[in-house]
């Protein structure tokens, strides 16, 4: 049973698979946003049944779905979201764009809460890309107060490309110290000492 979501963690990367900016931390600090919901589908795969001497002889069901989620976030930078959704700042303008070229980065991304013997506890995802499908306005009705709304951001997930123990992986599901889960998100987040794979997937 898990209790709790304290953090996100989104470290984007460049097109040879390199860390690309700062990690993005959202924890409830204030004006770096705060985690709210979290929620993943598709991890596992429809199973398909094989039939043989008129019965149902072999069940098929290897790998994973299309392993999706949406997490929902309050307050989340402006910065920070731009990178993750692949956003093109127009320094003419001052205005962040979307378009014809817009293309999310693959990212590594952690969702870290506990369990209920107090452990951190954390999904953990190699390869995914964000998305954000709509944007709104209210207005305040008079004599209001404001009250702020978390935003839903989706992500995708695929199997890591790393030349490691996560080649192959989608997601990772981890329960432990706080000190074996910086390495396992120094190995997510391919700090140094972690190799980049020889290329990206195509988009």
């Amino acid at each position: 049973m898990l209790i709790g979501f304290k953090r996100m963690k989104v470290q984007t990367f460049d097109k040879d698979g390199k860390p690309d900016g700062e990690l993005i931390v959202v924890e409830g600090n204030e004006n770096e946003g705060a985690t709210q919901e979290l929620s993943v589908e598709g991890l596992s795969k429809d199973p398909t049944k094989v039939s043989g001497s008129d019965i149902a002889y072999y069940i098929s069901q290897k790998g994973t779905g299309d392993v999706s989620g949406t997490v929902t976030a309050l307050d989340l930078p402006v910065e920070a979201e731009a990178r993750m959704l692949g956003k093109e700042m127009l320094e003419t303008l001052k205005a962040y764009a979307i378009g014809d070229d817009t293309e999310p980065p693959y990212a590594a991304a952690t969702f870290e809460s506990k369990d209920d013997q107090g452990d951190v506890a954390i999904f953990g995802f190699p390869m995914v890309r964000f998305s954000k499908n709509e944007a709104s306005m209210k207005s305040l009705e008079d004599g209001e107060d404001f009250e702020p709304e978390g935003i839903e951001y989706g992500f995708s997930a695929i199997s890591s490309k790393q030349k490691d123990e996560t080649k192959g992986k989608v997601m990772l599901e981890f329960y432990g110290s706080p000190e074996d889960a910086k390495v396992l998100e120094d190995k997510l987040f391919r700090k140094a000492g972690s190799a980049a794979p020889k290329s990206q997937p195509s988009a």
